[in-house]
């Protein structure tokens, strides 16, 4: 597990827990524990019939989670 300064960890504990209000909303197999990343996020598995709509909207939903994530992870 990467290690992050004091600060990014409560912004990137808060971009985690918004990430999985946000899969579960739109029905994604989401992590049981806080250790993914932005990369996890962005091909989270939906359903087997999802479709192309549905996957439109799933990442424009994540798109700023994964975003502040990537800026963090990039530290």
């Amino acid at each position: 597990m990467k290690v992050y300064p004091a600060r990014a960890i409560a912004t990137r504990n808060r971009l985690l827990r918004m990430a999985k209000v946000v899969m579960q909303k739109h029905h994604r197999e989401c992590p049981a524990t806080d250790d993914f990343t932005a990369d996890d996020i962005v091909h989270a598995r939906g359903l087997a019939h999802a479709s192309p709509e549905s996957e439109r909207l799933y990442q424009d939903d994540v798109y700023s989670i994964v975003a502040a994530l990537r800026d963090i992870e990039a530290m």
